[in-house]
């Protein structure tokens, strides 16, 4: 998130990781399985993008000629 957060808004962040610690442990294994689907689905969408750009210059070069 945005940096210059004040000093209350922190001491805040703190209490509450202190009553989540049970529940977040539980659900830390989950979290992660979906972090590396997100990033398998990001590389994909690269590799679909760049075809189509290469797409999209040939067909400019062919206008041109036109």
């Amino acid at each position: 998130g945005g940096g210059g957060g004040t000093k209350k808004k922190k001491k805040k962040k703190k209490k509450k990781i202190k009553k989540n610690k049970k529940k977040k442990k539980k659900n830390n294994k989950k979290k992660k399985k979906k972090k590396k689907k997100k990033l398998n689905l990001k590389k994909k969408k690269k590799k679909k993008k760049k075809k189509k750009y290469l797409l999209k210059k040939k067909k400019k070069k062919k206008k041109k000629k036109k």
